[in-house]
């Protein structure tokens, strides 16, 4: 099944709870990741945006569509093996936000990287050596599960902090002496093979707009 296909039958399982047409829509953004770009410009480092919405259901849940782009730039991970890996993920689940502010919530997940291996043997009297040792598509199927908490900052806007972990699987299998994934967009770093899992964290910008306002 192709990513679009999946994220329309995710969408379509998640808002058939009912969308309730009263209660504002969020929009925002990670603010945490633009500044680890800006921190890191020139070294090995993530490269990483990230943009959400959350459709309000029933209570105090949300149905919560996360899209983003993630990049790799490495350092040397495997004999001389460098890799650079990007690309693309989609998050669709669903978040209870509590009185007090706490958050709590699921998303299902499907992530697409492209990755390239560059050998790299070093000379130190004629020069390094480069040269291509693979190159790759990588597709990952997953869900994590979050908690954190959200501050109202404005009438309109909000900060939110969570903590996530999250579990995938990669169905295609390494080549002969190629190294296992290390980075996939929307994840973060790796630990394991074809079964991976790993943690993060967030912080999202938040702004409420009023649909009754918006429908006139």
């Amino acid at each position: 099944m192709s990513i679009r296909r999946w994220a329309i039958c995710m969408l379509f399982l998640a808002t058939g709870y009912g969308v309730q047409a009263q209660r504002p829509i969020l929009i925002g953004i990670d603010v945490a990741k633009p500044v680890l770009l800006l921190l890191t410009p020139s070294r090995p480092a993530f490269r990483l945006a990230e943009a959400t919405a959350k459709f309000p259901l029933t209570g105090n849940r949300f149905v919560s569509v996360v899209v983003g782009y993630g990049q790799l730039r490495s350092d040397t991970v495997f004999r001389n093996v460098l890799i650079d890996g990007g690309g693309g993920y989609l998050k669709i689940g669903s978040e209870g936000v509590k009185p007090g502010g706490l958050v709590i919530g699921w998303h299902a997940l499907a992530s697409l990287s492209r990755e390239t291996g560059t050998y790299t043997f070093r000379g130190p009297v004629f020069g390094d050596y480069s040269q291509q040792a693979f190159r790759r598509n990588r597709f990952l199927v997953g869900a994590e599960g979050l908690l954190g908490h959200q501050w109202p900052l404005s009438k309109n806007f909000s900060l939110r902090a969570t903590g996530r972990i999250t579990v995938g699987f990669q169905p295609q299998p390494n080549g002969d002496g190629e190294p296992p994934s290390i980075f996939m967009p929307g994840i973060g770093p790796l630990v394991g093979h074809s079964l991976v899992g790993s943690v993060g964290i967030g912080v999202h910008l938040l702004y409420q707009i009023n649909r009754q306002l918006s429908s006139n």
